[in-house]
């Protein structure tokens, strides 16, 4: 399920594009703490997205039926050499573009 879901987000994320028409993320992968090793992991275009995925959990109900919660946290990174004002107001405005693309997906995040 995780797969599917990390697919939808890359899916719908990986189709938006910029007034210039390019893709506005320039790299989507599972999150691996790239971030704070990041001497040691391999270089990647920004702005990207890493997705992280907490343990799921799961929920025992009658006739042996499951079922599960799980949740997720998007890591936006850009280029942090830019002006201070710039960068935030970047970064903004892609969480924004964010939370609007996954919030207003026509399926949601079903297959």
């Amino acid at each position: 399920m995780r797969l599917q879901i990390f697919n939808r987000i890359k899916e719908l994320l990986g189709g938006l594009k910029n007034t210039n028409n390019k893709n506005v993320f320039k790299h989507i992968d599972f999150f691996n703490n790239q971030t704070i090793d990041s001497e040691n992991e391999n270089a990647f275009y920004m702005p990207a997205v890493l997705v992280e995925f907490s343990p799921v959990v799961w929920v025992q109900h009658s006739n042996g039926n499951q079922s599960a919660t799980i949740e997720f946290q998007l890591h936006i990174i850009t280029d942090a050499r830019q002006q201070l004002s710039k960068a935030m107001a970047t970064n903004l405005a892609l969480c924004d573009l964010v939370h609007y693309t996954l919030a207003n997906a026509p399926r949601g995040f079903k297959g």
